[in-house]
C-alpha cells in the first residue's frame, strides 16, 4: 500500500473526518441562506429605487441602480453568494491539515508510519499532498451547494443572468480554492510544531478568529485595503480576506497579493513542518 493510499484509509476510517465534512456541509448552507436573504432585499430595494423613477425594472437598470455592469454592490454580493461557507470552510481545512499530523501523535501511530517509511520528507510530503487534495475537497463541497443553489436564486430573482461569465465573480470563486489549499497546508506545518492535538486546535482557532480583530485593532480597517503601505495584508486571514473579496468597501482589492502572502505562510510551514519532523523523536 503506498503512502497516499494509507493515508487516505485512515481518514476515511476516522470519524472526525466526517464531521469535518458535516460541520462544512452544514454551514455551507445556513451561510448561502443569510447570502440569499441579503441579496434578496438588496434587489427588492434596487427594484423599488427603479420604479420611483419611473423606470421599467429591467436587468439593465438594475444592474445601473447598482452601479453599472457588476459595480461594487452587487458584484460583491454575487460573488458572497457563490463563495457561501468560506468562512468557517477554512477553519475547517486548517483543522483539517493539524489533524493529519497532530492527529497521528494523539493516536499513537506516527512511530508505526516511521516505521513503515523511515524517510520523513516523504512522510510530510505525502500529508502535505493529502492536505492540498483536503482542502479541494472541501472547496468543492462548498461549491456544489452553493454553486447551483445561487443560479437558481437569481434566476428565480429574474435577474436574467447567474453572472458566472464576470471576470470579478470567477477570480473570487476560484482563488477561494487557492484559499482552502493554502490553508489546510497551514495546518499541517501547525501539527508539527504543536503535537499536542488539543493544544494544536486551540491554537489554530484562536489564529484564524482572533487574527482579523487583532489586526483591526493594532491598524485600523479590520483588513480592508488601506492607502499607502498597508502591512495589514501579512495577516494571514487578511490576506485571505484579500484573496476572495472582488471589492472591499468599496475598494478594488488586489486578490495577487493575498495570494502571494498566503503561499509564502504556506511554504515556511511546511519547510519549519519539515525541519520539526526531520529533528525531533517520535515515540
Amino acid at each position: 500500500m503506498t503512502l497516499p493510499s494509507a493515508e487516505v484509509l485512515k481518514l476515511r476510517a476516522a470519524r472526525t473526518t466526517w464531521a469535518m465534512l458535516g460541520a462544512v456541509l452544514l454551514t455551507t448552507v445556513v451561510s448561502f441562506a443569510v447570502n440569499a436573504i441579503n441579496l434578496a432585499d438588496k434587489i427588492e430595494f434596487m427594484r423599488l429605487s427603479a420604479a420611483a423613477h419611473g423606470e421599467p425594472v429591467t436587468i439593465d437598470v438594475l444592474d445601473r441602480v447598482a452601479g453599472g455592469g457588476l459595480g461594487d454592490s452587487l458584484g460583491a454580493d454575487v460573488a458572497n453568494l457563490y463563495t457561501s461557507g468560506q468562512y468557517v470552510g477554512l477553519l475547517v481545512a486548517m483543522l483539517f491539515g493539524v489533524y493529519l499530523v497532530a492527529g497521528e501523535f494523539a493516536r499513537h501511530t506516527m512511530t508505526t508510519t516511521l516505521l513503515v517509511e523511515p524517510r520523513r520528507h516523504r512522510v510530510l510530503g505525502t500529508k502535505l499532498v493529502v492536505a492540498v487534495g483536503g482542502g479541494l475537497a472541501l472547496w468543492a463541497l462548498t461549491l456544489i451547494v452553493s454553486l447551483p443553489a445561487g443560479v437558481l436564486f437569481l434566476h428565480s430573482q429574474d435577474m436574467g443572468a447567474a453572472y458566472l461569465n464576470a471576470e470579478p465573480v470567477r477570480r473570487s470563486i476560484l482563488l477561494n480554492a487557492v484559499a482552502f489549499v493554502v490553508w489546510a497546508v497551514l495546518g499541517v506545518g501547525l501539527g508539527c510544531l504543536v503535537r499536542r492535538l488539543t493544544a494544536a486546535v486551540i491554537v489554530a482557532m484562536l489564529l484564524y478568529l482572533t487574527s482579523v480583530s487583532a489586526t483591526q485593532m493594532v491598524f485600523g480597517g479590520g483588513g480592508s485595503p488601506q492607502p499607502g503601505l498597508d502591512l495589514s495584508v501579512l495577516v494571514p486571514s487578511v490576506a485571505s480576506r484579500r484573496l476572495v473579496d472582488v471589492f472591499t468597501d468599496g475598494v478594488h482589492s488586489s486578490p495577487w497579493l493575498g495570494a502571494t502572502v498566503l503561499l509564502g505562510y504556506g511554504l515556511v510551514s511546511a519547510g519549519v513542518g519539515l525541519c520539526f519532523m526531520w529533528r525531533r523523536d517520535v515515540t
